[in-house]
């Protein structure tokens, strides 16, 4: 996995004796998930989880990240938990399974065609 790493105690000078208290401590680096909403009708809302958690609910079109960042060479799924439904519109993902490579994801792509509401589509609000 990606990791940062610090050194401690990484410079001095020797007297004579092993040195025993040099440090290293890394941790795996966290990345984000996100993509780009298109399709979504003004005043819809949809909700978002990743990994059937980390709510996200989105209102409006264009870039979108959950808030919970994973580590590095974790999976992610990302499903869609509600639908919009003012007006009536059936979303799907594409890209939203993998795994993370070391890098933030910005590719999955949530798609909302307009949807069979027929009350909508007629302007019977």
């Amino acid at each position: 996995p990606s990791q940062s790493c610090l050194l401690i105690n990484a410079t001095g000078t020797i007297n004579g004796s092993d040195v025993d208290n040099v440090e290293v401590n890394c941790q795996t680096r966290r990345f984000s998930i996100g993509g780009t909403l298109l399709g979504l009708h003004t005043g819809g809302m949809i909700t978002l989880q990743n990994n059937s958690s980390d709510d996200l609910m989105l209102t409006s079109n264009g870039a979108f990240t959950f808030n919970t960042t994973l580590l590095d060479l974790s999976e992610y799924d990302v499903n869609i938990s509600m639908q919009p439904n003012s007006p009536i519109q059936t979303c799907t993902i594409d890209f939203g399974m993998d795994e993370l490579e070391g890098s933030n994801v910005s590719n999955i792509q949530v798609n909302c065609p307009f949807g069979d509401d027929l009350v909508f589509n007629n302007g019977f609000e």
